[in-house]
């Protein structure tokens, strides 16, 4: 799969991501939301669910999108990457990079 492809797949994923944090921040300010209860547990458990199909469907063996997402801040950290350990890691700040990540051997 082509990283413009990989791209176009993980664009809607991150989408749904950002509008889950934003809701559960806003929830954990103005009422306290804790992701352990219940309902953000089932609620982050679907999207685990959906990461886990869609890292499938694009070849991510290594738990790469959970790592953008939860470790990487969805690119904020600017964490350096590679697939394999004889190559340099480069910064993955944006989906495109993340894309250009999944696509190599």
């Amino acid at each position: 799969m082509s990283p413009t492809q990989i791209e176009t797949l993980l664009t809607p994923w991150l989408d749904h991501w950002r509008t889950l944090d934003g809701t559960f921040e806003a929830q954990a300010v103005s009422h306290g939301a804790d992701c352990e209860a219940p309902f953000w547990k089932a609620v982050y458990s679907l999207f685990d669910a959906y990461t886990e199909r869609l890292a499938a469907q694009v070849g991510d063996t290594q738990g790469w999108l959970l790592w953008f997402i939860y470790d990487n801040d969805a690119g904020a950290n600017a964490y350096p990457a590679s697939q394999n350990r004889g190559t340099r890691p480069k910064r993955i700040r944006t989906l495109k990079d993340l894309a250009h990540l999944l696509a190599t051997p």
